[in-house]
């Protein structure tokens, strides 16, 4: 039993002790959602320094009088 975000299974030499373990499918949401975080945060650093889709100063200029 558990709830639906963690399980109890056996464990130990002899099965006879219960572990405590997250649910598979909260696993992959934790690590889904992690994934997501870091891609923006590297897309994030990448506009910013003006890696990708480079943006002129007279392109600011235009943009901040908007």
């Amino acid at each position: 039993m558990g709830s639906s975000l963690h399980l109890y299974s056996c464990c130990g030499e002899t099965g006879t002790e219960c572990c405590f373990r997250l649910q598979p499918v909260v696993i992959a949401y934790t690590a889904g959602l992690g994934f997501v975080f870091v891609v923006a945060v590297i897309f994030y650093f990448l506009l910013k320094f003006n890696l990708i889709c480079p943006v002129s100063s007279n392109d600011r200029e235009n943009l901040s009088i908007l």
